[in-house]
């Protein structure tokens, strides 16, 4: 039979007697104490003797043992022990009776709590409702109260604005302005309020009185300081005035960036705030612009009156008398410039919020243009168009300040009427004389002072343009940066088409009338004739080119210093298409391309001179036709140096391509029909007529010959 193995405490109360935590705790003492007692009783007892071998013996030792055992029980210690135990036993009955009770108790706890709980559910929810009630009725307190405010906000500050002690420099006036522009935006944001309108009105005319108390203010504390600082200023330039030096009176200085804004500062500091109000006020309201416009004007007075002083001074010391004009107008423009920045800047400061519209200051602006007027007009009387087109170069880089742009723009007109003036008087009206149409003596003279090996239509060789033509390139490259489109495309359409007519008629009274220099021809009217068309051409081409996108048809002239352009431009002429800078293009290329293939055939001509000669003769035999041929050869190597180098003194090296092509083309036509002449000629003669002619080139060796030694020199 299998013995079963002894079970540990743990394993006892686990699996027999499942304890708490405190439970185990007790009995693991108590487990503790007894095994302690049982290990001190071990040790106190004797060693048992060795059994007797006689049954005798083991009886009367058995018998001594257990009245030894007896005795040991009867030990009072024991006894002690015992009943100590005893009571710990019954304090723990009374512990485990405890905790029964407090287990049924917490029972019943728990079921009271659930019963509570399931019956203040309700009464939860509604007490959540209604604190959520009253929070919405605090808010709807502080809202009244805050809606009552802005109702309530006019009598005190009626009491406040109407008093004759009033001050802004206090808190309360600072205050009382706040709260009304809060009222005035609650106001105009809630106009449901059936009073709502009237309260505007009323909290309008407060804030009207607030802000001329602010302005009388201002206007008294601005007038003080500057006539305290007119009188430093004056006394600065007295001075100055006697010193030594003569440089200019620079804005940026500290002397004088302190005297004219620094000062201002305190003005800044307080009233900034103010004046930021009635800025916003005064672009939605119509009652305060009034106010706001009084301060715009009172701040001028005052900047004017500190500023022109300084103009002056920074004008009249502009510079040595020997600098050129324009430098010494560069030089006041980047000094008014700064003033015109400070300017700006300061007004930003005391007046938050006009940054975006400088406008208002345009008193201040007119006085800037009127000290540059003023210094610059009497020298601008007698300068002839370049001088005017440098200084409205100048004056271009500041042409959108404000105070720059009346300045620019009256140069700009200034130059229009030079232009005009010039115009007429060496375009229109010209009349060439012989030295004007010297060509080709002029290219030349110019190509052996020169570096270069030959003119062309380059503006290097550009004293060697005819005159209308170097007028017109002066002009509008004067024009060019300064004009706006519309202006630009007329001027440009209107002299290109004049200087083209005193073109044409140049090149015609070279041919017809010979007025050219010795050495020239009917070639070099043509040529001439080319030259020129191709230098408008890029003028053109550099114009549109300016006017970008807009090729819209010319207009006319905005003011009355162009009308007599106009009017001579357009006299007598009737076209039949929009007058545009492509269709001048077009016109111009059309011109070139017949200008060069007339330039061909005279030239191609010439070099087939005999070959005409012979064919225009009746009859003719391979005789006449062999001394033509040899006619022809001495001719042309008599005349193809001389045109190979005359044709690089007008125009570039393509177009001398474009030129041999065409004296090539009609110096083949010619040679063919010879060589077809000849041929009819040589067939019923002898066999020797036969042989000259076989050893004559064909037309595309002819050609391929003379073109190299026109655009090379091959021989």
């Amino acid at each position: 039979m299998a013995t079963t193995p002894a079970l540990s405490l743990d394993d006892w109360y686990t699996q027999y007697a499942p304890l708490s935590d405190a439970q185990r705790v007790s009995v693991s003492r108590v487990s503790a104490w007894v095994s302690a007692q049982r290990d001190r009783a071990e040790l106190a007892q004797p060693s048992p003797e060795p059994s007797p071998s006689t049954p005798g013996m083991c009886l009367t030792q058995r018998l001594a043992s257990m009245a030894a055992q007896r005795a040991l029980a009867q030990d009072s210690n024991d006894t002690h022990d015992l009943v100590v135990l005893q009571d710990s036993l019954r304090e723990l009955d009374q512990l485990g009776g405890q905790i029964a009770q407090v287990q049924g108790s917490m029972a019943e706890l728990r079921a009271g709590l659930a019963y509570v709980q399931d019956s203040s559910s309700d009464l939860m929810a509604q007490a959540s409702r209604l604190l959520s009630d009253q929070n919405d009725l605090e808010r709807k307190h502080d809202d009244i109260m805050l809606r009552l405010g802005y109702f309530s906000v006019l009598p005190p500050a009626t009491a406040l604005l109407s008093s004759a002690s009033t001050s802004v420099d206090t808190p309360e006036f600072r205050s009382t302005v706040d709260r009304l522009l809060l009222a005035l935006k609650f106001m105009a944001s809630h106009r449901q309020y059936m009073d709502a309108p009237v309260y505007q009105l009323r909290l309008l005319n407060a804030l009207q009185r607030a802000m001329s108390i602010v302005r009388q203010s201002f206007a008294a504390a601005g007038t003080d300081l500057v006539n305290e600082l007119l009188m430093q200023m004056r006394e600065m330039l007295h001075v100055r005035d006697y010193a030594t030096e003569s440089s200019l009176l620079d804005p940026s200085s500290p002397l004088v960036s302190d005297l004219l804004y620094g000062h201002f500062e305190p003005l800044r500091d307080k009233y900034a705030k103010f004046m930021e109000d009635l800025v916003g006020l005064a672009a939605q309201h119509e009652e305060l612009r009034g106010v706001w416009h009084d301060t715009q004007t009172l701040w001028c007075q005052w900047r004017v009156s500190l500023l022109r002083d300084c103009l002056a001074a920074c004008t009249s010391s502009t510079g040595e008398p020997t600098m050129p004009l324009r430098a010494r107008l560069e030089q006041v423009l980047t000094s008014l410039a700064q003033y015109s920045e400070q300017e700006k800047a300061l007004s930003e400061r005391v007046f938050p919020g006009t940054a975006a519209d400088a406008s208002w200051l345009e008193k201040v602006w007119a006085t800037i243009y009127e000290r540059a007027h003023a210094w610059l007009a009497p020298q601008w009387t007698a300068l002839d168009l370049k001088a005017v087109a440098e200084l409205a170069a100048a004056a271009q880089h500041y042409r959108i300040e404000p105070w720059c742009m009346p300045l620019y723009s009256e140069l700009v007109e200034r130059l229009e009427r030079s232009a005009t003036a010039a115009y007429k008087s060496e375009v229109v009206s010209f009349v060439p004389s012989r030295d004007d149409m010297a060509y080709p003596a002029v290219l030349r003279d110019w190509q052996r002072t020169s570096s270069s090996s030959a003119p062309g239509s380059s503006d290097a060789a550009l004293s060697t343009w005819y005159a209308p033509v170097r007028t017109v390139h002066a002009l509008l490259e004067a024009l060019r940066p300064h004009l706006p489109p519309s202006a630009l495309a007329s001027w440009t359409y209107r002299a290109v088409q004049t200087c083209q007519q005193k073109v044409q008629e140049a090149s015609n009274a070279m041919r017809a009338d010979k007025v050219g220099s010795d050495d020239g021809d009917a070639g070099d009217a043509l040529l001439f004739q080319l030259q020129h068309l191709l230098i408008l051409q890029v003028q053109v081409q550099q114009n549109r080119a300016c006017v970008g996108d807009m090729d819209a048809p010319v207009a006319a002239p905005r003011n009355a210093s162009s009308s007599a352009l106009w009017f001579l431009g357009s006299w007598g002429s009737a076209p039949s298409r929009p007058s545009t800078l492509s269709s001048l293009l077009e016109d111009l290329e059309a011109a070139i391309t017949a200008t060069a293939n007339e330039i061909g055939t005279y030239l191609g001509a010439s070099l087939a001179l005999p070959l005409q000669i012979f064919m225009q003769q009746a009859g003719g035999t391979p005789d006449k036709a062999w001394q033509a041929w040899t006619v022809f050869q001495q001719s042309v190597d008599a005349n193809v140096d001389d045109m190979r180098v005359k044709l690089p003194l007008y125009v570039d090296p393509q177009e001398v391509e474009t030129l041999v092509k065409a004296t090539l083309h009609t110096l083949r036509t010619t040679y063919e029909a010879f060589l077809a002449r000849w041929q009819a000629l040589v067939a019923p003669a002898s066999s020797e007529a036969s042989a000259r002619l076989s050893d004559v080139p064909s037309p595309e060796q002819l050609c391929t010959q003379l073109g190299e030694k026109l655009l090379t020199g091959a021989s």
